[in-house]
């Protein structure tokens, strides 16, 4: 055989395994952080308590403060019981860590020489799921930052 057979043979056997998981991690990642704010209307955990009950626990809690202070006793703050975190909570840890995920492993493809566009498919899809994630904080942001340039407009006070 030939040497240029060998390595002919090698690259088409050359498995698209990593850029593949990669490509498929990255989207659904991607996937994932676009649609979050619904997702997470409908998975979180609603809450028990109401209003009124908060504000009754916090007056009687202030209550208990004010009355060891006048008896002179010392008063420590007690560590409030840590309700069990549900697993929404932890959404952007999830969603980067998926994200981070298919980018590696287009990074990996792409230094194995897999399929190209496959692979840096992967990687750029890896960068916009992590980038997706915080999209909606910088959207709201724009959109807050062009109300109070057309507020200082029409008040005259930005000259352009």
């Amino acid at each position: 055989m030939k040497m240029n057979d060998i390595s002919a043979r090698t690259k088409e056997s050359n498995s698209n395994v990593f850029a593949l998981c990669g490509l498929i991690i990255s989207l659904f990642a991607f996937c994932l952080a676009a649609t979050a704010p619904w997702i997470l209307d409908e998975l979180a955990p609603t809450s028990e308590t109401s209003l009124e009950e908060t504000a009754a626990d916090m007056a009687l809690k202030i209550k208990n403060h004010i009355t060891a202070k006048i008896k002179g006793e010392e008063v420590t703050m007690q560590q409030e019981e840590t309700a069990s975190k549900h697993w929404t909570d932890h959404w952007q840890v999830i969603l980067i860590s998926l994200g981070l995920s298919g980018l590696i492993c287009g990074i990996i493809a792409f230094v194995r020489h897999e399929h190209k566009r496959m692979s840096l498919m992967a990687i750029i899809m890896g960068i916009a799921a992590i980038i997706a994630t915080y999209a909606w904080i910088a959207f709201a942001v724009v959109i807050f930052l062009m109300l109070v340039g057309m507020i200082l407009n029409q008040l005259d006070f930005i000259s352009i």
